[in-house]
Parts: C-alpha cells; structure tokens; sequence
C-alpha cells in the first residue's frame, strides 16, 4: 500500500487542484498545455475513481460524496480552460506604474489561478456562471446581515439533517423484495405490478429525491455558515443555491 500513495484520491486532488491553479494562472488561452491538462485530469480522474476502494473501506455515502467531485473538477476545467478560455490578463490601465517583482506578479497570478479552480459559480467575477439566485428575487442588491445569515443556515443543517435521516430510515423500511434485479423492469410486466409496489416505487423515489436535496443545501449552508463567521463580509459570496418556491412554475424551475 505504501508504494501506491501516490494513487491515494486525496494525492490525485491536491495535485488536479495546483495543475488547474497553474494553467489558468501562467498559461495564455492558447497553450497547447489546455487540451493536454483535459487528457490529464480525465486520466487521473479514472485511476482515482478506479483505485478508491482500496483506499477506503468501506465506501460509504460521504467517501462517494466526496469522490463525485472528480469528474466535476474535470467538467469545470473543460468548461474554463477549454471552453471559455479564462486566462490572466495584466493590469496596464496605468501607464506609469511600477513594473511588478517577479514575486509580485507570481502571487497574483496564483490568487486568480486558485480562485478561477477553487470558486464554482464564479461570483463577482468576469466568469460568474449564469442564472444564480439572488438573496431576494425583487431586490437582487440585497445582502442579509451576517448574524442572521449564519443562524438562519445552521437552523437549515439542522432541518436538512433530520429530514435526511427520515428519508433514509423510510427507504430501509421499505419492503425489500421489491428491490430486487426481477423487479427493476416494470413496463412488460405492467399486468403484474401490485398497488403496494407502486406504493414503494413512489415512496423510494420521493425520499430519493428529498433526501439529494437535503444533502446538497444542508452541506452548502453548513460551509456557508463557518466561511461567515470567520468572514462576516464573505456574506455577498453565499448566494442561495437554491431559489425560491414561488419561482417554481415548472419542473425545471422547481429543481432549481
């Protein structure tokens, strides 16, 4: 084990991590290094996803929480390097400014190599992805105060948390044998199909899909709320990831 920890996934992300920092921060949108990182990222995304259980056992819902982030990271820098082609730009808007020490310039080039990997809506920047939801849909310009913020996110951990251990306590309730291989094709055997286990199919995919949810705001407003109040001013930073119920007039909207 010893001699493969370089294949350990937590090695294989620090490294995508300081990869994508330097091609969005030291190369121009042309670099022949851009198409060839994507070829590295998907190579190294696969030995990680194909050697994870052997670091980890038992692979259980965080660790496979966790390892889906590879082929996000992967996606995102496809869609910044390859696609959109963000790339530092210098600042020659003052003419008689000072040329920068090489440390100077390095550290700023490495600020936004992180922040265009680390940051994945982008807000506030030239690349801040499209169609995020504003804190108040009529006042887009509002921005909660900080105490109320962080209280309000840790009630909604605490929500999420209770409501995530119902769907998954309801899920294993459930009658078992209707899980089983025999039972996964119901259109041609649609004559056999019994009201209970309908009633389990839609039991099984309502706390699915409840219980996604939970996992997906209970984690972001958990991060939002520590990054908040070690940063009272990192509030503008914490958009809701989810919009409003009134927005909901179609099935898109609603899950969004």
């Amino acid at each position: 084990m010893a001699c493969r920890l370089y294949l350990h996934p937590l090695v294989i992300s620090t490294a995508q991590q300081f990869f994508f920092i330097y091609i969005a921060g030291f190369t121009s949108r042309t670099s022949i290094l851009r198409p060839i990182g994507f070829m590295v990222f998907l190579i190294s995304t696969f030995v990680a996803l194909a050697t994870f259980e052997d670091f980890v056992e038992p692979p259980g819902w965080a660790s496979r929480a966790i390892i889906s982030a590879f082929p996000q990271i992967s996606l995102t820098y496809f869609e910044r390097m390859i696609v959109r082609k963000i790339a530092y730009v210098e600042d020659r808007e003052k003419k008689d400014q000072e040329p920068q020490s090489r440390i100077a310039e390095f550290r700023k080039r490495y600020v936004f190599g992180q922040e265009v990997a680390s940051s994945m809506r982008g807000l506030g920047t030239p690349w801040e992805i499209r169609n995020i939801h504003h804190f108040d849909s009529r006042d887009t310009t509002y921005v909660p105060a900080a105490t109320p913020f962080v209280c309000i996110n840790l009630l909604k951990v605490l929500l999420c948390y209770f409501v995530h251990k119902l769907c998954i306590t309801t899920q294993l309730s459930l009658d078992q044998q209707y899980m089983a291989p025999n039972y996964v094709p119901i259109f041609r055997r649609v004559s056999e199909v019994s009201l209970a286990e309908l009633q389990v199919r839609y039991i099984a995919t309502v706390t699915t899909v409840v219980s996604i949810f939970c996992f997906i705001q209970g984690g972001y407003s958990l991060a939002s709320a520590a990054s908040v109040l070690m940063n009272p001013k990192a509030v503008k930073d914490w958009r809701p990831i989810f919009g409003e119920l009134t927005e909901s007039c179609c099935l898109r909207q609603f899950w969004s």
